[in-house]
């Protein structure tokens, strides 16, 4: 009696764990398509997150800020200008901000004729507030686009109430674009702008945007 129990209990057993493999299906998370960009990440370092606020510390010999930039600019050098303007609007409509750091870096390296449809995928994202780093999109907006002030002023005036929108400088229109209700990012903007233009001047990041 006691083996056939013992029989009954194995037999049980089994099926509740064929029950909960199929219940309990395993979830595999697939990464988003990001075309040549797909080669920025080496599955190994956060390459993206010396982006974030552009730090210079180089203490890590395996992942810091020069090495990003590097990644990315070579992966700018080695692909037909058409690929890379193509895989950059991958980059832009990905729901995920890491995607948009890269975009942001590698659209100051581009000319001002190359990135046309870009620049409205950029303002899209921007109108749509939608991103976690929108001070970072909203920086490079206003160092690629000299009609920056207009574009972001008609956001604005959609969006929000502020008295006296046309008399606000860019610095100020730049601020405004990045407060919400519910938190301001303002600061992060200016400071992530600065930082980007010190770089472009110091060649570290090689654009042709170098004024303001």
């Amino acid at each position: 009696m006691l083996i056939s129990i013992l029989d009954n209990t194995l037999v049980m057993f089994k099926i509740f764990n064929i029950f909960k493999k199929k219940s309990n299906p395993k979830i595999v998370i697939k990464e988003p398509d990001l075309g040549i960009f797909n080669e920025f990440w080496d599955g190994k370092h956060p390459h993206h997150l010396p982006l974030l606020h552009l730090m210079n510390d180089t203490s890590n010999p395996n992942w810091n800020l020069d090495i990003s930039l590097q990644r990315i600019e070579n992966i700018l050098l080695n692909n037909e200008r058409a690929i890379v303007i193509r895989d950059l609007e991958l980059l832009i409509t990905q729901r995920g901000w890491r995607p948009h750091l890269i975009f942001c870096i590698s659209l100051l390296q581009l000319k001002n004729e190359e990135f046309t449809k870009l620049k409205k995928k950029l303002w899209k994202k921007l109108e749509e507030a939608s991103s976690w780093v929108t001070p970072q999109l909203a920086a490079t907006a206003s160092i690629i686009d000299p009609n920056f002030e207009t574009k972001a002023i008609d956001i604005l005036k959609n969006n929000t109430q502020i008295d006296r929108l046309d008399s606000l400088n860019s610095k100020e229109i730049l601020s405004e674009l990045c407060k919400t209700t519910y938190e301001d990012k303002s600061a992060y903007a200016i400071k992530w702008k600065e930082k980007v233009l010190k770089l472009i001047q110091e060649k570290r990041i090689k654009s042709e945007f170098t004024n303001l």
